[in-house]
């Protein structure tokens, strides 16, 4: 039985199913469309934007890890949320073919 911040993990070589802390903010954000960072470096925000919205975000620039954003996202489109985002860190992206090639980060 799981509680409240809790998840269940199947373990396939033991065959066990574990319960752990859910520490990931955004477990759920795949079906929920909210999406929460909290002081989290651009290249989590993007691996978490590519797993939710099975985009293709790569950063082809040299970006710092004090390169930091908090905001919370509920049921927005991807181009909405990469507006915020290149207002908020000074970015420079192109999209070519479905490819979002973040080219620049003035953070």
């Amino acid at each position: 039985i799981l509680k409240a911040g809790e998840r269940g993990v199947y373990e396939k070589e033991t065959k066990n199913l574990i319960q752990i802390a859910n520490t990931d903010l955004n477990f759920l954000a795949w079906k929920t469309r909210k999406i929460i960072f909290e002081e989290s470096n651009l290249r989590s925000v993007v691996e978490t934007i590519n797993r939710i919205y099975g985009s293709d975000i790569r950063i082809a620039a040299q970006v710092s890890e004090s390169c930091v954003v908090t905001v919370t996202f509920e049921q927005q489109s991807l181009e909405s949320i990469l507006n915020v985002l290149k207002d908020t860190l000074n970015l420079t992206y192109s999209n070519k073919d479905g490819v979002i090639e973040i080219t620049h980060a003035g953070c």
